[in-house]
């Protein structure tokens, strides 16, 4: 029943941040970059949880934005999925509490976003008759530096909330 529980709490957080990135975060637009919420969720779970669920949570968390932004179908759900189980690799139970409220978790999210923007922006821009390593490289850091940024706001919560310096690594 509590596992349950907790798939449920997961899942609306998951809806809620889906929301927030369709039509609140877009508000927030530096030339047509944005930080991807979803991913900073995606690093909490692989920490939090672990590789397997992590997987299937950015699988799920990557159709729903497939579904709802209609661009490259499945595309999105691929470099969650592979994000995911990637990020899962930084799970370690005796550690969890420690990696979120430390400077861990950002540098965590620096190489994820860094990995989910260079999947996703190298098979986006496969139809582009030019070299596709500079739109992809361009792409890749602007998101990665915007979501870096805004980890910070959940490093704080963390830190907070288990009661340890942030400044640790």
């Amino acid at each position: 029943m509590k596992k349950r529980q907790l798939y449920l709490k997961q899942a609306l957080i998951l809806i809620i941040l889906l929301f927030l990135q369709t039509t609140l975060i877009p508000l927030f637009a530096i030339e047509m970059v944005v930080p991807d919420l979803i991913l900073l969720w995606l690093v909490y779970i692989a920490i939090r949880f672990g590789q397997i669920e992590a997987t299937l949570g950015g699988f799920l968390a990557g159709f729903a934005q497939d579904v709802l932004t209609t661009q490259l179908f499945g595309l999105t759900a691929l470099t969650k999925s592979i994000t995911g189980f990637a990020a899962g690799y930084f799970y370690n139970e005796n550690t969890t509490e420690q990696t979120l409220s430390s400077l861990r978790y950002s540098f965590i999210v620096v190489i994820m976003s860094l990995l989910h923007n260079i999947l996703y922006y190298f098979l986006f821009y496969q139809g582009v008759r030019d070299s596709l390593l500079v739109p992809t490289l361009v792409s890749s850091l602007e998101g990665t530096i915007y979501t870096s940024l805004v980890s910070i706001v959940p490093l704080f919560y963390f830190s907070r909330k288990y009661g340890s310096p942030w400044i640790r690594l």
